[in-house]
Formats: structure tokens, C-alpha cells, sequence
């Protein structure tokens, strides 16, 4: 997906998790996770053409990059926040979570992602979403720009968090299902030619 979504995204799951202690910052620290794992295309300057296609989306995407750093940036943000009650299990938790969907809803794409590395180069590719979707993207993109507006200790503003997370949940469950309808149509024209 974008990066627009992959950040969203990441703001979305660091106001779910962090916003009680952090605030706005956890809506920031969101971003950064959401998007550290495609810092990948800084190696491209050092890599061929054809390399750039195996190297994005590859061990940055990969589930076990996804536990490393987890912990490594978990015991980091929880020794930087200390003090505004962040723990190392919510902080590791945090962490796991904004890096993770970050890899599924690339998942989610024709391109797919090497959640194996460094053991198999095969991409998982789900294909039931575009790079580019508005239709997840800007729902969610709204509702945490919105939630910005209210203090982090609202009501309303959990529920804004909450709204926006099932809408993601809700729009996914609906693309598979379209996905799955439209490959038993084409499976019927194929049989029938």
C-alpha cells in the first residue's frame, strides 16, 4: 500500500494503544512504525534495477524482522517513556502491531510482500486490494485527523478510534468476499468457453 496508508494506518494503531499516556505522540510514534518497514528504499542508490524488485518488500517485510524489532524498538520506547507509565509489554505490543499490519495490508496487494525472509523469497500476495485504495485509506486517514481534536482522555475520541478500526476491519472482510464472487464468475466463463 502507500505510504499515506501505511502511516495512517500506524497513527491509527498508536492511538488505539499509546494515546492514554502519550497523547499526540503516540498518534506520531504510529507514523514512524507504520512506515519504518518501507526505509528499505534507501538501499536502492546501491542496488541494480532488477534488485530493487526482491529487495522492497523483502526482510523489512519479513515476519521475523517483525518480532526482532518489536522488542528492540518495545524496550526502546519503554525506556523513553517510562516515566508516562508506558510498559515494555505495551510498548513491545505497540510496536508488533503497527509493524505487523504494515506487512498484512501489503499482503492485501497483486505485489505481495516475502513475510518468509530470510528463509524463502516467496511473495505472499492476497490480491484483494489495490496499492492505492481510497476507500480504506481516507476513512481512517479522517478519523484520526479528527481524533486530534479532542483531548486524549475523551470518550469520543476512543470512539472515533474504535469506528475507524472496524470500518478497516469491516472494508477487508467486504474485499474478500468481492474478491471470492468474482473469481467463481470468471471460473463459471472459463467453463462455459
Amino acid at each position: 500500500m502507500d505510504s499515506i496508508t501505511q502511516g495512517a494506518l500506524g497513527a491509527l494503531c498508536g492511538e488505539m494503544t499509546l494515546r492514554k499516556q502519550l497523547g499526540w505522540k503516540g498518534f506520531a510514534w504510529g507514523i514512524l512504525f507504520g512506515t519504518l518497514p518501507d526505509l528499505d528504499i534507501l538501499a536502492y542508490p546501491f542496488l541494480e534495477p532488477m534488485e530493487r524488485l526482491s529487495w522492497h518488500r523483502g526482510i523489512s517485510h519479513s515476519i521475523l524482522l517483525c518480532i526482532i524489532a518489536s522488542f528492540f524498538f518495545g524496550w526502546l520506547l519503554a525506556k523513553i517513556h517510562r516515566k508516562k507509565g508506558v510498559t515494555f509489554k505495551q510498548a513491545t505490543g505497540f510496536v508488533f502491531i503497527t509493524w505487523f499490519t504494515h506487512v498484512l495490508i501489503d499482503c492485501f496487494t497483486t505485489y505481495g510482500t516475502q513475510i518468509y525472509e530470510p528463509f524463502s523469497s516467496h511473495r505472499f500476495a492476497l490480491n484483494n486490494m489495490s496499492i492505492i485504495d481510497l476507500s480504506f485509506t481516507l476513512p481512517m486517514l479522517l478519523a484520526v485527523l479528527l481524533a486530534l481534536f479532542f483531548r486524549k482522555d475523551s470518550k469520543t475520541r476512543t470512539r472515533i478510534g474504535r469506528a475507524a478500526a472496524l470500518w478497516l476491519c469491516l472494508y477487508t472482510t467486504a474485499s474478500f468476499m468481492l474478491k471470492h464472487k468474482a473469481n467463481q464468475y470468471f471460473e463459471k466463463q472459463f467453463s462455459a468457453r
